[in-house]
């Protein structure tokens, strides 16, 4: 009987989740309320710096200013573990 060859087991999936924006939300209090911790802010931008860019562009803006802007009715992918 040949010997049993188990195919190696894949790695689990990144766990992500999204969340909308809603008027007058901020990175640091979708941060504190997702990650929670306001201070994690950054790497909600990181992790959706294009969709927000993207945003900025469509409604008549340069640019973000660095995640300072963001907009009603995105949804932001929320890195690792969200509470």
């Amino acid at each position: 009987m040949p010997p049993l060859v188990v195919p190696p087991a894949e790695p689990p999936p990144e766990r992500t989740c999204d969340s909308p924006v809603a008027a007058g939300d901020t990175l640091w209090e979708l941060a504190g309320r997702l990650l929670g911790d306001g201070g994690r802010w950054r790497e909600l931008y990181e992790a959706n710096r294009a969709a927000i860019e993207a945003e900025a562009r469509a409604h008549g803006l340069a640019a973000s200013d660095g995640g300072r802007l963001v907009f009603p009715d995105m949804r932001l992918r929320v890195p690792g573990d969200c509470v």
